[in-house]
């Protein structure tokens, strides 16, 4: 019995393993005409040179009719390069003038120290030229790659970026991504950058007005924030990573930095954010000054970070950013007693969602586990607006040594202790003990008889679910 075309290509598009689709295209001619779709569908990823070059002559063979399938695909920059000698070259400029429904782009580099030859002026006009990328991704920006970016003409809503890890050089400091982006003005929504330089000064002209959502990694204790609102004068997310301190010692210039931020945003300031995540430090040198509605903060008290650890930077931040929600994730070292004064007292008079997360490392006994968790509940203050509190104790060690007083938890108690001090408004508690595959999580709710709290209620199913979700 003859199956129609159409119904062949239909069951080779809901084949999920891409060696299926190869296996059955090896059977016969049609299904192997049938096949082709669904082959180039799955993300085409070729690091080995010898295996890209023959996929580029298997496409180029009918580029045109091929090409049109491709929906995601990563090219190694080592490749590109390699290409411009042998006529691997002619057939990815074919791929690439063909390739009308390729939506997620990735341009890596296999070793971020190597430095490439300069890509072929026709390959950066064939990559420049595709018009239907929706994800963007280069790995390392580089001259080349650069003068991509600037004549880009698809219509990208989310780009990520890794520039040269060393923001201080000069002979970087030209490759501003609000300027090397400004083709993405309206399309951008999403932008991810590592290692980026900044300019100090207005970009006038270049806007992003749809872009949201902004994480930043490896970025200079003296990063100017006036240009990003001016730039991003609609961003609803906001996420710092990694601020690069280390061997910096120049105090001064930090703070001279800091006061020109505030000083900044008395003119020019985001009204409120929805969610901030950073350290507090990078939020004190930064001295951002809004409303964030949700605070996400990550300590650490490694003993190299004691300077990072200053009490102050979280009383500031949390007085500037004024959060309604603060997750605080404490890493490392959890039974060092005096980082746990954590100031929370500056937020009693807004926020009502607080999520505590102590990370374990491995190697901590018994009484670090029972200290870590006596210093966060000692160091919880009256948060009178204060209804879902959570903690939870994340192992990242190995089973074999896991303190047993993880397992052994009284997670009643605890939640208890927390309803008796931190909170007259108290509703719902949440304690969590993690452990990948292991997820011990408790809910209650708080009754109450003539306004004193009175006694935890166990919540199941989809009721805990549902208090469960307002944290994760």
């Amino acid at each position: 019995m003859l199956v129609n075309f159409d119904v062949l290509t239909y069951l080779m598009s809901i084949t999920e393993e891409r060696t299926d689709v190869s296996s059955l295209m090896r059977t016969c001619r049609t299904l192997y005409s049938a096949g082709i779709p669904s082959l180039l569908n799955f993300d085409i990823d070729f690091d080995v040179w010898e295996r890209f070059a023959a996929f580029c002559s298997f496409m180029d063979v009918d580029a045109p009719g091929r090409s049109r399938f491709l929906r995601r695909m990563t090219l190694y920059m080592h490749h590109l390069t390699r290409a411009r000698r042998t006529r691997t070259l002619g057939h990815i400029l074919r791929i690439l003038q063909h390739a009308s429904q390729l939506h997620e782009l990735s341009i890596e580099t296999n070793d971020e120290e190597q430095r490439f030859d300069p890509l072929d002026p026709h390959l950066i006009e064939a990559l420049s030229g595709l018009t239907s990328i929706k994800d963007l991704t280069v790995s390392m920006v580089t001259e080349d790659t650069a003068k991509v970016l600037q004549s880009f003409q698809s219509p990208a809503a989310k780009v990520y970026l890794f520039f040269e890890d060393d923001w201080s050089s000069s002979e970087f400091s030209h490759l501003d991504p609000i300027f090397i982006l400004k083709q993405f003005g309206p399309s951008l929504r999403r932008l991810e950058v590592l290692f980026p330089a900044f300019s100090q000064v207005l970009r006038h002209g270049i806007q992003y007005p749809h872009l949201t959502e902004l994480e930043i990694s490896h970025i200079s204790p003296l990063l100017a924030l006036d240009p990003l609102i001016y730039s991003f004068p609609n961003l609803r997310i906001l996420r710092f990573s990694e601020m690069d301190t280390f061997g910096w010692d120049d105090i001064e210039g930090e703070e001279v930095t800091r006061r020109a931020n505030l000083l900044s945003q008395s003119q020019r300031h985001w009204e409120s954010l929805d969610c901030v995540s950073a350290d507090p430090v990078c939020l004190y040198l930064m001295g951002l000054n809004c409303k964030v509605h949700h605070l996400q903060l990550e300590l650490s008290v490694e003993p190299w970070a004691s300077r990072f650890a200053n009490v102050d930077c979280i009383e500031e931040t949390l007085s500037l950013t004024r959060p309604t929600r603060l997750d605080i994730a404490i890493c490392s070292f959890p039974h060092e007693t005096g980082f746990f004064q954590m100031q929370l007292y500056r937020a009693a008079d807004y926020l009502t969602h607080l999520h505590i997360t102590v990370e374990f490392r491995g190697g901590e006994g018994e009484d670090d586990v029972s200290g870590a968790i006596n210093n966060v509940i000692a160091a919880l203050p009256q948060l009178t607006c204060m209804t879902h509190f959570s903690i939870q104790l994340c192992y990242y060690g190995d089973l074999d040594i896991l303190p047993s007083s993880l397992l052994l938890l009284d997670r009643e108690n605890i939640a208890t202790r927390a309803m008796e001090v931190a909170a007259p408004a108290i509703q719902y508690i949440v304690v969590n003990v993690y452990k990948d595959p292991m997820n011990l999580r408790s809910v209650w709710q708080v009754t109450r008889k003539d306004g004193d709290a009175n006694s935890l209620n166990m919540l199941t199913c989809e009721a805990a679910q549902k208090v469960s979700s307002e944290f994760w």
